[in-house]
């Protein structure tokens, strides 16, 4: 792949709160040519990195707490013409009392109006088959809502489209207006993982190509592990092929590897082979 540059970017826009910038945070570093990563361990890669001065767990949380505030306040693309506030507001969720920042960052297209009526990432049978994907890589359902924080490229129902069953794909320029949030999650979270849901999350992050060129890989970049998978949604026909289908279930093989290398702990789903 070609040099690409996923340094956090400080948004220049008014509405953005200074105190959800961690301060002195420094800015990480370029990766050449990304290349997939072998699902072995791979001891320090975090410290590649550049970093800031060290947070405590619950100074992270009250930033995260803070930025989610902020997002659920935007109103830039309904000022921009795109979006109606009747059905369309930001979702985020804030961190479950008691379990930490989650290690695992879930970056999707865009919430879908179920998700967003019920506030719930994934609601439905997208989110059945996900977290029957999770389940693969030793996950529980409880696990899964303990170790993974949602976000999207986008952060509001993006409507339907029209004369079609699946929702309508964010113009750039919405991607354009919201990519300031993902951004500022990337700084405040600094995941370990993030895993990229559907082909608008991973050419936002990786860069353009087939699926077939992802899934069922783990990729680095900026000394961070990132897991490529198809949308679960029905409206894809890309898992009607089996050899598609084993693409997920190599990716969570990875995913599993990683999870063991970090030390994060699991409380046991359906782990097959």
């Amino acid at each position: 792949m070609d040099r690409v540059q996923t340094a956090a970017r400080r948004p220049a826009d008014p509405q953005t709160d200074e105190s959800l910038w961690v301060r002195g945070a420094a800015t990480r570093q370029t990766v050449k040519n990304t290349k997939p990563l072998a699902s072995s361990g791979s001891p320090g890669l975090r410290a590649a990195a550049g970093r800031g001065p060290a947070l405590t767990d619950r100074d992270r949380i009250a930033q995260v707490l803070a930025l989610n505030t902020a997002i659920r306040a935007c109103r830039r693309c309904h000022a921009a013409g795109f979006l109606n506030a009747r059905e369309s507001l930001p979702l985020v969720r804030d961190p479950r009392p008691g379990d930490g920042l989650p290690p695992i960052l879930l970056v999707g297209q865009s919430p879908g109006l179920r998700a967003t009526r019920e506030s719930v990432p994934f609601a439905g049978q997208s989110g059945a088959k996900l977290r029957a994907w999770f389940a693969l890589a030793g996950l529980s359902e409880a696990d899964y809502w303990r170790l993974l924080y949602f976000s999207a490229v986008t952060k509001c129902y993006p409507g339907r489209l029209s004369g079609a069953k699946g929702d309508r794909l964010p113009t750039p320029t919405e991607q354009a207006l919201c990519r300031p949030w993902l951004d500022a999650q990337l700084t405040v979270l600094d995941p370990p993982i993030v895993v990229l849901v559907g082909t608008l999350a991973i050419s936002t992050l990786l860069g353009k190509g087939p699926l077939t060129e992802f899934v069922g890989l783990g990729f680095l970049r900026d000394g961070r592990r990132l897991l490529p998978l198809p949308h679960p949604s029905g409206v894809s026909t890309w898992l009607n092929n089996p050899a598609h289908q084993a693409r997920v279930g190599a990716a969570m093989g990875v995913l599993a590897a990683w999870l063991a290398e970090l030390g994060i702990a699991v409380a046991g789903g359906q782990r097959e082979a």
